[in-house]
């Protein structure tokens, strides 16, 4: 017979979808997938919007919970390395063509001279 102490409850379903929308995200930088790489950033934007308050977690749930928070960590060191390379890829890519980087990281305008820019004397 089982009871209620018996039944795993899991992790926390934030846990789990934060992982899961990482992953997918890893993914999408692998294969450079433009519409999943936007539609998790709006999946990523409605989980986290539900860490506005504290989440309380069960305590049955804590282990399973620290589980899906550490491959949630994992996941995003894959993303923030495969989107450092997929940056650096582009980045030599457009210096090759002779087209010099026009903006940062955030998204603000960089006024360096591309590979047009440069005079060479002697």
């Amino acid at each position: 017979m089982s009871t209620s102490a018996d039944i795993d409850p899991g992790p926390h379903p934030v846990a789990a979808e934060l992982r899961t929308t990482l992953e997918r995200l890893a993914r999408a930088l692998t294969h450079v997938d433009l519409d999943t790489l936007l539609a998790c950033e709006s999946e990523m934007a409605s989980t986290l919007a539900a860490t506005d308050r504290p989440i309380a977690v069960d305590p049955a749930a804590r282990a399973a919970t620290a589980r899906e928070l550490l491959a949630a960590r994992a996941a995003l060191v894959r993303c923030s390395r495969l989107g450092a390379t997929l940056a650096d890829l582009t980045r030599i890519s457009l210096a090759a063509r002779g087209i010099g980087q026009t903006y940062d990281r955030r998204g603000d305008s960089r006024h360096h001279a591309g590979v047009h820019g440069l005079e060479a004397k002697g």
